[in-house]
């Protein structure tokens, strides 16, 4: 399996830059429409039919019809998760050919209303589910309602894992002590110490590039577009940035 490429680090001293006009199209959210939530209730009323046929009778593949399921309803993926896929050299099309659906499927986890592109601060063990590493179990993955995912790279206390929510393809990721969480068209890094405050503010409106210096990032002109403040006065701040969406089918 690849390792993970060099670990992303602050670059504080070429926070200025600012983005160009042409680095900040097409980076709009990209939330569950009605016309999603309409596709993926049709597609699990037809995955549920299918696997209560399948245990009467036989004749088919459980696997099969999940990925009927979610043939039908992913539209689009993360730019950001493609992104990190590329810096590990491999495909999304290989990663998600290896998902499996999650234990009580069909009947969970349930398709239902997903809130909007807005990320909330997680703050207690209830909020997450456990990832293995090599070093153990750990604290790391936020559940999501769609809920089924893949860990696809680990090493050492870094690890990423793709996730299906509703109509997207989305990744978690731990690199070198920051923390990547994607929505719909929105990318949220918690980083690992406070910026100063005059830092924080200046970053916002700037290219994430000039700010962590990443493979995944270099050259996407991806725009930070807020800082959240963290739940406690120790934690660190969280930079959203705006990536947009890619459309993207899967490959069955």
């Amino acid at each position: 399996m690849s390792q993970m490429p060099e670990k992303p680090a602050l670059a504080v001293p070429s926070c200025q830059r600012k983005p160009t006009e042409e680095q900040t199209l097409d980076c709009e959210p990209d939330p569950i429409n009605a016309a999603d939530r309409r596709r993926m209730k049709a597609a699990r009323a037809e995955a549920r039919l299918r696997v209560a046929e399948i245990s009467r009778n036989g004749g088919g593949s459980p696997r099969d019809v999940f990925r009927r399921e979610v043939g039908k309803t992913i539209r689009s993926a993360s730019p950001f998760l493609l992104a990190l896929l590329a810096s590990l050299e491999t495909s999304v099309d290989d990663v998600v050919d290896r998902i499996e659906p999650s234990p009580e499927w069909p009947r969970s986890p349930g398709v239902r209303r997903i809130a909007g592109t807005k990320f909330l601060p997680v703050d207690d063990w209830h909020g997450f589910g456990l990832v293995s590493t090599a070093l153990g179990w750990t604290r790391a993955v936020r559940v999501r309602d769609f809920g089924h995912g893949l860990t696809f790279n680990q090493s050492g206390d870094d690890w990423a894992r793709l996730e299906i929510v509703g109509h997207s393809l989305e990744v978690e990721a731990r690199i070198g002590g920051l923390m990547f969480e994607t929505l719909f068209g929105m990318l949220r890094i918690t980083l690992e110490r406070r910026l100063p405050e005059t830092l924080a503010a200046g970053c916002v409106g700037r290219s994430i590039e000039s700010v962590i210096e990443h493979a995944a990032l270099c050259g996407r002109g991806w725009v930070i577009t807020g800082i959240e403040e963290p739940v406690s006065p120790t934690s660190a701040q969280a930079l959203i940035v705006a990536t947009g969406s890619t459309a993207y089918r899967m490959p069955w």
